[in-house]
């Protein structure tokens, strides 16, 4: 039997106030005892039938020195801690009773999900504020329930490969932050990441690809025979197999994602058979779409479900359903013999032919099909849940039609997006239950998931970063009750969050200092202010020129030129992403001439994945510009932009740049990075806040676009206007 992994192994959280309880998810109910539960040698884990393995679990990570749990027997003792298994609640809830005094401790609920739920709240409560080696328990009692079924956090894989013990390290984080779905994307168009054993070439050929990059600057290659050193992975069946088995100790449900008709590359591009005829029958199309007008399609699926069923008990399996380029079914004489026999009317419902179709076959095995909200176009499956991410139409529609829906909007919900744009706060203020619904209908909401896309994501530190702590935040969106969620208290929990996690080997995000400015320029000396000095619980620190850090109150006085850095450090003494202040002199450039109206620019062509250095590269061409834009390239992708020459002042004071790119771009002004929003990414205004002297001085901004979307636009903020195009009077060039 797989053993448990230390869920709860962590030092106990030293504080000054036991008052405060330190708890993420917060509980329903906490109402406060007087006294505490002293841990000695002497204490005993008393545990009812059927609820052996819970008491265990806290026995072995919890309290590895102390007595052996020991079947319950007599109630009588004291300095006990008891597991036990009622009728208080209905059957299969994960409620729990959590009821702490002085002479013992008592968990019970009706099923071992909420004992499991129990026992983690223990833990977090956990003190050390007596002796060294001691244990202690604050006198509380508890009465806790989710509030809601579905509280999920969805992986995608194909991008970029995690093995398994990654897999159950996740599992693990998700389990003590009571998180209990994991969707697990292992289908896509970057690879096929489960084994099947009819199709074996799904793993020996789609799981590897000649190169980390799925498809932003590159296309996506699958080797015809796999060599090392190509990228990818897979997992065996038995290694699914562990994987389930170790997700149902944790109390966590596993959705595998088979993503279907679209972004299946992989798959067909293994078994071309399944794909689109082109229209002059000369072959299969290889793109990312199956082929609805095939009989071998769907006889390729029903055999890939039926192994992907006899894996995973959960009751749902979901099929993905999003974004399907239907360009190809317009003109492929299978699809269009399909759409006339069946008596459709165009490709969208033909999507709902073949969604309805692969329901028909999952319910014929007992499942639930889930998919993404565009299942609901040309008619949405009778039996079907549907995930909501293009926002909450799709799941108002969806329970307005008596379907059940997981809430994942990409406005709160997708953790692959910065910090900047979907911050810890912004997740937490999420409500599942949107406007405009009856009570009925919001009975149809299962709950929420956070979704993490690794596109971009290729190491497991960056995945931890883009994960927590908002995925704590989103458990407590999905545990705790609307009326009892508190941003402010939420906040001051965070320091005993981040200790867990530490000490859990979890490399979480923590929060970026934001400075009253990012860069000073001719107008010193200044003192620069800080927020979320003390929000987070974090040390804040600042250093100049790459020296020695040094603790702040949250104010840094700038007197010289120079770089200055600031970063939150955590408790175990590592600290954060830093930012930058970068203080110029400018007096060489305050009386600075220059005539010539507009910008320099100079165009790249090339597959870049930042903003390249371009002084290392030959421009295809330059020319001038009035002001910031992309109207002088010459194509839509793969290209770079290099805006140089002066921009003109022409009053002293603060000024906010907001800079907005599809893909990577900055802003520099006398050398000064006032703006950094490089790398890939989607359109998002990224701001800098510059103090700047009167005077007219050097400016650049550098651009790239790499697939996709394309955009560029520049903004500005200051003495006597509001967000604005930069004036092109502004600009000027010698």
């Amino acid at each position: 039997m797989l053993a448990l992994v230390a869920l709860f192994a962590f030092t106990p959280i030293r504080t000054q106030n036991p008052s405060r309880y330190l708890l993420i998810p917060y509980p329903a109910k906490l109402s406060e005892e007087p006294g505490q539960f002293v841990v000695s040698k002497n204490t005993r884990i008393l545990y009812a039938p059927g609820s052996k393995q819970e008491a265990f679990t806290f026995w072995r990570e919890v309290m590895p020195n102390f007595q052996r749990p020991i079947a319950a027997g007599d109630h009588s003792l004291t300095g006990q801690i008891e597991f036990k298994l009622s009728n208080k609640f209905a059957p299969e809830s994960e409620s729990y009773r959590l009821d702490i005094q002085s002479n013992r401790i008592e968990i019970d609920a009706s099923h071992t999900a909420g004992l499991f739920y129990g026992g983690v709240t223990l833990s977090q409560l956990a003190s050390s504020n007596l002796l060294p080696g001691q244990i202690a328990f604050p006198c509380v009692r508890i009465a806790d329930s989710p509030a809601y079924k579905w509280r999920g956090l969805m992986l995608d894989v194909s991008r970029h490969f995690r093995p398994k013990p990654d897999i159950e390290r996740y599992l693990k984080i998700m389990a003590m932050h009571k998180l209990n779905t994991f969707h697990w994307h292992l289908v896509d168009d970057g690879g096929w990441r489960i084994e099947i054993k009819k199709y074996p070439l799904l793993t020996s050929r789609g799981a590897w690809r000649s190169t980390p990059t799925t498809g932003w600057s590159s296309p996506i290659i699958f080797p015809a025979q796999h060599q090392p050193g190509e990228y990818g992975g897979f997992y065996t069946q038995n290694d699914i197999r562990e994987i389930v088995a170790y997700a149902t100790k944790l109390h966590i449900t596993i959705v595998p994602e088979i993503e279907m008709p679209g972004h299946s590359l992989a798959a067909i591009t293994c078994y071309p058979e399944v794909a689109c005829t082109a229209p002059d029958g000369s072959g299969p199309v290889i793109n990312s779409n199956y082929c609805p007008g095939k009989e071998a399609t769907f006889t390729f699926l029903d055999n890939v479900l039926t192994e992907v069923m006899a894996l995973f008990p959960s009751k749902y399996i979901h099929v993905g359903g999003d974004e399907v380029d239907k360009s190809t079914w317009a003109v492929c004489p299978d699809c269009q013999a399909r759409i006339k026999s069946e008596g459709l009317k165009n490709t969208d419902e033909l999507q709902s032919y073949f969604v309805k179709r692969m329901e028909k076959f999952l319910n014929s095995h007992g499942r639930r099909l889930i998919g993404w909200d565009e299942i609901l176009e040309g008619g949405v499956a009778p039996n079907a849940a549907v995930m909501s991410w293009r926002g909450t139409d799709g799941g108002i529609k969806a329970v307005r039609e008596g379907h059940n829906v997981v809430m994942s909007p990409t406005s709160n919900c997708y953790f692959d997006a910065s910090y900047a744009d979907t911050p810890v706060s912004k997740v937490y203020a999420y409500n599942p239950i949107p406007p405009g619904i009856t009570s009925v209908q919001a009975k149809l909401i299962l709950g929420a998931q956070g979704n993490l896309w690794t596109e971009r994501i290729p190491t497991r530190k960056h995945l931890d970063e883009m994960t927590w702590p908002r995925a704590a935040a989103l458990s407590e969106v999905v545990w705790t009750p609307r009326s009892e969620q508190n941003w402010q208290s939420f906040q001051s929990r965070l320091p005993a969050e981040y200790q867990r996690l530490s000490q859990m080997g979890v490399d979480y995000m923590t929060p970026t200092p934001v400075p009253s400015v990012s860069a000073i320029i001719g107008q010193l000396p200044q003192t620069v202010r800080f927020t979320q000095v003390a929000a987070h619980g974090l040390l804040l620190k600042t250093q100049k020129n790459g020296g020695e850090w040094i603790p702040s109150d949250g104010q840094l006085s700038i007197k010289t030129p120079g770089k200055y850095s600031a970063a939150f450090f955590r408790p175990d003494g590592s600290n954060g992403p830093e930012t930058s202040i970068i203080a110029v002199d400018g007096s060489g450039y305050s009386n600075k001439s220059a005539s010539t109206p507009g910008l320099k620019v100079s165009y790249f062509e090339g597959a870049f994945t930042n903003v390249p250095d371009f002084n290392s590269l030959t421009p295809a061409f330059q020319t001038s510009t009035p002001n910031i834009g992309i109207t002088m390239r010459k194509r839509d992708e793969n290209y770079a932009l290099d805006f140089q020459g002066y921009i003109h002042i022409p009053t002293s004071g603060t000024y906010t740049f907001m800079l907005s790119s599809d893909d990577g771009s900055w802003l520099d002004i006398a050398g000064a990075r006032v703006v950094d929003s490089d790398g890939l990414h989607s359109a998002g205004f990224v701001s800098g806040t510059v103090l700047l002297k009167s005077g007219t001085y050097p400016f650049r901004v550098g651009y790239f676009q790499s697939g996709g979307a394309e955009s560029l636009d520049l903004k500005v903020s200051g003495p006597g206007m509001t967000d604005q195009p930069v004036p092109d009077g502004w600009f000027t060039s010698i």
